[in-house]
């Protein structure tokens, strides 16, 4: 898979047994991917991105 060289991986998500099977993790990993989709596009804008 080809990245980017700014990418970053992954590599472990540890949750606790009684949040495991909601979809936590899928959450998490879809929050990620959004909150970096905003970050570059405010990057190729020239404005500074707003700090959460």
């Amino acid at each position: 898979m080809p990245r980017g060289k700014s990418a970053v991986e992954v590599r472990k998500m540890y949750l606790l047994p009684e949040a495991r099977g909601q979809g936590l993790g899928l959450y998490l990993l879809r929050s990620l991917e959004q909150a970096r989709s905003r970050y570059e596009a405010f990057k190729k804008s020239g404005l500074k991105p707003p700090v959460y």
